[in-house]
């Protein structure tokens, strides 16, 4: 080693305790500010993911009543809820009905729910909260929910109707 060398390692200092004190401190306002953007990007992946089992449920009733004239469910005005414990192969539950009728083949997240709402004309829509369906001629309407602020019970709704061209959200991740 030359004594250029020896001299450099011999006079080289760490970092000072200010220094790094500094250099936590950014890294922690990084982290905070990284953490909520990637938790809001979160939430619309989720609300993105709701609309497109939404919109795939939707054209799944648009296609039955082309072929049968008639709206899921044929008999009830609501369907059970379709969740992600129902085996969509065991005949008569809910997922299979789904599956086969309106051939929603996806797999749904543990905290997601689905819907099916359909009537005749002149019946009324009294689960559609608020949403003005024009009974006057079958309709239908889907709905998913899932839990977005993570307290248990499904707070982000995402409905579309035989009326409404996109799907509707409600409480968008509160």
């Amino acid at each position: 080693m030359s004594v250029k060398a020896m001299r450099y390692l011999r006079n080289r200092r760490g970092m000072t305790l200010v220094e790094l004190m500094i250099v936590v401190a950014i890294v922690g306002i990084l982290a905070a500010i990284g953490g909520v953007a990637f938790m809001r990007q979160i939430k619309t992946a989720k609300i993105t993911r709701l609309k497109e089992f939404t919109m795939d449920a939707a054209r799944g009733q648009r296609d039955m009543f082309s072929r049968h004239g008639t709206y899921y469910p044929i008999d009830a005005i609501q369907a059970g809820p379709i969740n992600h414990t129902q085996d969509r192969k065991v005949q008569g539950n809910e997922a299979y009905r789904w599956a086969r009728i309106l051939q929603f083949n996806k797999d749904l997240p543990p905290d997601v729910e689905g819907f099916s709402y359909a009537g005749a004309a002149g019946q009324a829509c009294g689960a559609c909260n608020g949403f003005d369906v024009d009974t006057d001629s079958a309709w239908y309407a889907i709905e998913f929910r899932q839990d977005l602020d993570g307290k248990g019970a499904p707070d982000t709704r995402v409905i579309i109707t035989s009326d409404l061209q996109d799907p509707y959200i409600l409480n968008e991740g509160q």
